[in-house]
């Protein structure tokens, strides 16, 4: 019985995070972007999907109003399913 509850709970868990990601990169997006950055899929429709381009954002973003790593991390998750 306990089993079968614990893995009902890391199943509901496993299901729902991509959901919970899209949320947290959202929500990051919100708070240190979309004051000045109405339309993300403006910013979007300008980045290439590579490495080097996703290196440089963050190396951008790093001077840009977004020092903390992680929260970076969300915004440039967000912006490439933006587009």
């Amino acid at each position: 019985m306990i089993r079968s509850g614990v893995f009902f709970a890391v199943a509901l868990l496993v299901l729902s995070a991509p959901a919970m990601a899209q949320t947290n990169s959202k929500a990051a997006y919100d708070e240190l972007c979309l004051s000045c950055h109405k339309q993300p899929q403006r910013l979007s429709a300008r980045l290439a999907n590579t490495v080097e381009a996703r290196t440089k954002l963050d190396e951008f973003l790093i001077k840009h109003y977004a020092p903390d790593a992680e929260k970076r991390a969300a915004v440039i998750d967000f912006l490439y399913q933006a587009k």
